[in-house]
């Protein structure tokens, strides 16, 4: 998506950053975010990217040849957990569960524990443990096979993913293009790996 809204747009310079916090996008000099969720903020305004999604426990189906399939919550513990260390706070990321209308925040040991998402996903797909991702980000390795998903009935929902901006006067040319070019992206279905 970057290099398509860089293609499209030559004249407008874009700076990624990516990070597990949430920024103060004035006191940062940000023009914009997308995070999951909306912020509430009286002078935040959200754009909706994606609906929904549920984030899943994965691993290979040669680790679960290898090591089974966990059944229960309990059993997460008996695997090997890729986790990942959250750099705005030092704290492993929790893993989250549903049952019903109760939320289940899990501790679950980890032998590996990583820092950045892609590496959580990259060594899932080594063989060396599960984890638990968001499903959209790799709905195309759970299709073809490379990854299987455990305890999908009890994997949680997300609110999808949104753009936040300031609710400026002015907003920037550059911002409203590439608000505009979103809009489009999600409109002619060329985000379908944030739907489900």
């Amino acid at each position: 998506m970057p290099a398509d809204f860089c293609t499209a747009n030559p004249d407008i310079d874009v700076e990624i950053i990516a990070e597990d916090a949430i920024v103060d996008l004035a006191a940062r000099g940000h023009d914009a975010d997308i995070c999951i969720g909306e912020l509430l903020e009286a002078d935040m305004i959200s754009v909706c990217l994606s609906t929904p999604f549920r984030n899943v426990i994965v691993a290979t189906p040669g680790y679960f040849e290898t090591h089974g399939r966990p059944q229960t919550l309990a059993h997460l513990n008996s695997h090997n957990c890729i986790r990942q260390r959250l750099s705005s706070s030092g704290g492993l990321f929790p893993w989250r569960f549903s049952d019903g209308n109760r939320g289940i925040e899990v501790n679950v040991k980890c032998r590996i524990i990583v820092n950045y998402y892609s590496t959580v996903g990259a060594l899932v797909e080594r063989g060396l443990g599960q984890a638990q991702i968001s499903g959209p980000l790799f709905d195309h390795q759970i299709t073809d096979g490379r990854l299987e998903t455990v305890l999908d009935h009890l994997a949680p929902t997300s609110p999808g993913l949104s753009l936040h901006y300031l609710g400026q006067a002015q907003v920037l040319p550059k911002l409203c293009a590439f608000i505009d070019f979103l809009k489009a992206v999600i409109a002619d279905g060329r985000l379908p790996r944030l739907h489900q």
